[in-house]
């Protein structure tokens, strides 16, 4: 499930859960969720769904970890824990009295920290039995196709995609090819023809809305019913937004401010960046920070590319700050 982001997929998952428990078709469950998320997701299904069972393997207590977990694994529900105690406890959570548990649904949420197959948490979500899993992410794919066959082969076991290897060859390396400046018209026609194929094989799994499909959806039906008022606590209705406007305004550098820019790009280490694979992130950030304002460069910095305070005083003097809102 990969909507953008505040279309609901938390509170269709609760949804779908409430509906096989309320039906008998699942009995346990796992959610694992970023730290941070822990209780915003036990908020919800006590507001949802009352009735379930749902308790957090999360916390300091390991007694009282142990206690939510053996009661769901002897009954039912639902038990909630975050990707660090996953790492850390992997072992109790695929198992039950010495014997290996098998989960109905396992489901992550930001699923995209497992989009690298080598790291601990991917290692570790593998390790967990299940007869089925749910990913959500509102960024399926962010930097390769690599990552979405990551996402694509743990929600299905392995059996759509093939290996990292297959895939690479079959899918990757045309695709990523066909987009390449120096790509012919035949390598980009065959980029396109694969892409399309990928797209057609994971779309009975694959189900992303976005934010402009719902107002044109909307848009297609003016006598759809509005929903009833609910009261403060209800969602706002996405229509009745008003249209976002993305304006770019270029403003160039002063004169001391694209020579710093221009000194930072003279270091070795940064050329040795430019000319590698190596990520270029944080050396992005300082560029950004020089972009904003050569005060924003912290002392060490400063000093690696040989700045004076007088030149930041002509810098001062010489810049004026505009504001756009």
């Amino acid at each position: 499930l990969a909507d953008d982001m505040g279309l609901g997929k938390t509170i269709q998952v609760i949804a779908f859960l409430s509906g096989m428990f309320d039906s008998e078709l699942i009995q346990y469950v796992l959610l694992i969720v970023p730290t941070t998320l822990v209780s915003s997701w036990l908020a919800e299904f006590a507001r949802w769904t009352p009735g379930l069972r749902v308790k957090e393997f999360h916390g300091s207590s390991k007694v009282e970890r142990t206690r939510n977990l053996e009661r769901v694994q002897r009954r039912n529900g639902i038990i909630i824990t975050s990707y660090q105690m996953l790492i850390n406890n992997w072992k109790q959570l695929s198992s039950s009295h010495e014997q290996e548990f098998t989960w109905d649904y396992v489901i992550l949420d930001e699923a995209h920290k497992i989009k690298c197959p080598s790291n601990k948490t991917t290692k570790c979500v593998y390790m967990i039995p299940a007869k089925h899993r749910v990913l959500l992410t509102g960024t399926p794919v962010q930097n390769n196709l690599q990552e979405m066959w990551s996402l694509f082969d743990f929600a299905c076991q392995g059996s759509l995609l093939g290996t990292a290897k297959t895939f690479r060859m079959e899918y990757e390396n045309p695709i990523t090819r066909a987009r390449e400046k120096d790509a012919t018209l035949g390598e980009k026609a065959l980029g396109l023809k694969i892409s399309e194929n990928l797209m057609t094989i994971i779309k009975p799994y694959f189900l992303r809305r976005t934010k402009e499909d719902i107002k044109t959806n909307r848009a297609d039906k003016p006598d759809a019913p509005l929903p009833e008022d609910q009261g403060d606590n209800a969602a706002p209705i996405m229509p009745s937004l008003t249209r976002k406007n993305d304006f770019v305004v270029w403003v160039y550098l002063a004169p001391v401010q694209e020579e710093i820019y221009r000194n930072f790009l003279s270091l070795d280490h940064v050329k040795e960046v430019l000319m590698t694979t190596r990520s270029p992130l944080a050396e992005l950030t300082v560029l950004k920070k020089l972009c904003d304002h050569p005060r924003l460069l912290s002392a060490n910095a400063c000093i690696r590319l040989g700045l004076e305070e007088q030149k930041h005083s002509e810098q001062d003097q010489g810049s004026e700050t505009g504001v756009l809102s």
